[in-house]
């Protein structure tokens, strides 16, 4: 069994995958600039981009000056980072398994990762990993945005799987508990004291296609029969609103980051 079968591929979704996970970019300077007064982060820092996809942390962080390496299984994905970076001397894009990583020990002072180990079947090695290419003393900045993804028709499609006996639908890690537990293993931990908060709107109309056209690793173990008949019941629901399809909703979304400094 290769990487791609062990971990969720983005490839056959590259092109669409900002337009789901737009995350804002003065949120994530925000939060790099707590990390700078914090001294967590600092000017001559080498940063691994860990599951980088289309360089979402990244390009922040290059533009700041730092020297950011991303790596992530999909070339597809890093072709996109690296033309939001043309003209950029700072950033390099490989395509690498995070439970593998190409690298020397104590090779970065940093690590940024966002909605990685729940797609890795091998999570606890890629975490070992991470340890393995920082210096000492090196952080793991785990960056996870909540309420984004949490409209309400993605949850009564969640409920919907649920109910077919479609439980258990990530590659990896099952929640940020598991994560966090394992990470205190190799670290101190702190939160950042400000929680970055947005609003995002979206139609029922918009998240059911959404769905429909299969954007989100969640549900992709689901087969293409089951998934059809689960589809036909969430637009069903959708059509029976008195609104339909126009009916809108405005999600609360927030950045909470965490700061594992390795031993």
């Amino acid at each position: 069994m290769n990487s791609q079968q062990l971990n969720a591929d983005f490839s056959p979704i590259a092109e669409r995958y900002d337009e789901t996970r737009n995350l804002p970019n003065d949120i994530l300077n925000d939060c790099y600039n707590e990390l700078e007064k914090s001294q967590i982060l600092s000017r001559n820092f080498s940063i691994l981009d860990a599951g980088c996809g289309t360089g979402q942390l990244s390009i922040p962080l290059i533009e700041r000056g730092y020297q950011v390496t991303g790596v992530d299984l999909s070339d597809s994905m890093l072709q996109i980072a690296s033309a939001k970076c043309i003209g950029q001397n700072k950033a390099e894009f490989i395509v690498a398994d995070v439970s593998s990583l190409p690298f020397k020990d104590d090779s970065f002072h940093m690590v940024v990762v966002s909605k990685l180990f729940q797609h890795v079947t091998k999570w606890r090695n890629a975490i070992d990993e991470l340890v393995r290419v920082l210096k000492p003393g090196g952080f793991i900045i785990l960056i996870q945005d909540k309420g984004a993804f949490g409209n309400t028709v993605r949850k009564k499609f969640a409920h919907f799987c649920d109910n077919e006996g479609f439980i258990d639908r990530y590659y990896g890690a099952k929640s940020p508990t598991e994560i966090h537990e394992y990470l205190i293993n190799f670290s101190t931990y702190e939160q950042l004291k400000t929680v970055y908060a947005w609003n995002k709107e979206i139609t029922f109309g918009q998240a059911l296609q959404e769905i429909k056209d299969r954007l989100f690793a969640e549900f992709w173990n689901i087969p293409d029969t089951d998934y059809e008949k689960l589809i036909f019941q969430l637009e069903n629901w959708v059509n029976d609103l008195p609104e339909k399809r126009d009916t809108k909703e405005t999600l609360q979304c927030k950045l909470v980051v965490g700061c594992y400094r390795v031993h």
